[in-house]
């Protein structure tokens, strides 16, 4: 399917008062709204914007974006999904960000080690790929990185590029040995068991080329019995500049 194809998918609005549309998903908090839906009130969206770990809908007859959340209370969800697919509504990156795709779980896991393996990147002429940062949500909440690692065996980074940046918020990981290895292997650990439903990334500010195309998450307890969470073979998920 091509990146910006419009995948439509269905919602309501749950939160029981009247939902602001936001004329941009960053949109400054004192900004007039664009109109409300009121509660109840069914929905089309084609896009899915994240600025900051938080989501934004954009509504298919193009009148604005609604949020998931409320903005005063970001644990309060107030839109659900009626039908379509929530992991195949594209994502778009919103001006210079480049905002993650989440390719959601199907239902809650716990884990305490991820294995994401990437297989393919956007260009077949690149040697490396690369990643800037990773997010993990449960209940809609994102879980700290405090005391997690990253390792990448076999590859090989620049001294400013290496795994661990994938924590932080700003900086990348490159793998220089991708093409050569036939793929890249994160293995990502937490200090300790986690329940996880959602995760997310960002791709890098630079080379394009370079972006995941085809990759796969396992999550495992021990470090040895590994399930599969996600696989993703297709560049809808990726932002492009």
């Amino acid at each position: 399917m091509p990146q910006d194809a419009c995948v439509c998918s269905s919602w309501r609005n749950i939160g029981g008062q009247r939902l602001g549309v936001l004329r941009t998903p960053a949109a400054a908090e004192d900004e007039p709204l664009q109109y409300y839906l009121e509660p109840g009130a069914m929905f089309e969206a084609v896009r899915v914007a994240v600025v900051e770990g938080k989501r934004f809908l954009q509504l298919a007859d193009g009148r604005g974006w609604v949020p998931e959340c409320l903005r005063e209370k970001s644990d309060c969800v107030v839109i659900e999904l009626l039908a379509g697919d929530a992991a195949s509504v594209a994502v778009l990156r919103w001006k210079d960000e480049n905002l993650a795709f989440t390719p959601p779980l199907d239902g809650m896991v716990r884990v305490r080690y991820l294995r994401i393996s990437v297989g393919a990147t956007r260009s077949t002429n690149t040697p490396h790929t690369q990643l800037s940062q990773i997010s993990l949500r449960c209940r809609n909440r994102v879980l700290s990185l405090e005391g997690y690692t990253v390792e990448n065996p076999g590859g090989s980074s620049p001294s400013r590029e290496t795994p661990e940046k994938l924590l932080m918020a700003r900086g990348k990981w490159l793998d220089q040995n991708f093409r050569e290895r036939g793929k890249s292997v994160l293995l990502v650990t937490a200090p300790h068991d986690i329940e996880l439903d959602d995760l997310a990334f960002r791709t890098a500010s630079d080379a394009p080329g370079r972006d995941p195309i085809d990759l796969r998450i396992d999550g495992s307890l021990n470090g040895w019995e590994w399930q599969v969470l996600h696989v993703m073979s297709t560049a809808l998920y990726t932002p492009t500049a």
